[in-house]
């Protein structure tokens, strides 16, 4: 338990989430369209983030752009 503590001290997340870097504008703008696969492709995109892999808004979007062509990022 002190581990993920120290963790989420570091992170400055202690008492709360991180806001996620990628937001739904910046998945439209990779020309999908609204709807159901926008909020997917955000959410895992976040997930990778939680995990470490995510750092920066290119990353994020490269990741999108990997998950927008069928790729399993």
């Amino acid at each position: 338990m002190d581990w993920f503590l120290d963790r989420a001290r570091a992170l400055g997340v202690e008492h709360r989430a991180p806001q996620a870097i990628l937001l739904g504008r910046h998945v439209l703008a990779l020309g999908i369209e609204p709807g159901p696969r926008v909020g997917e492709i955000l959410r895992r995109v976040y997930e990778q983030q939680l995990d470490g892999r995510i750092a920066t808004l290119d990353e994020a979007i490269a990741a999108a752009r990997e998950l927008l062509s069928g790729g399993s990022v």
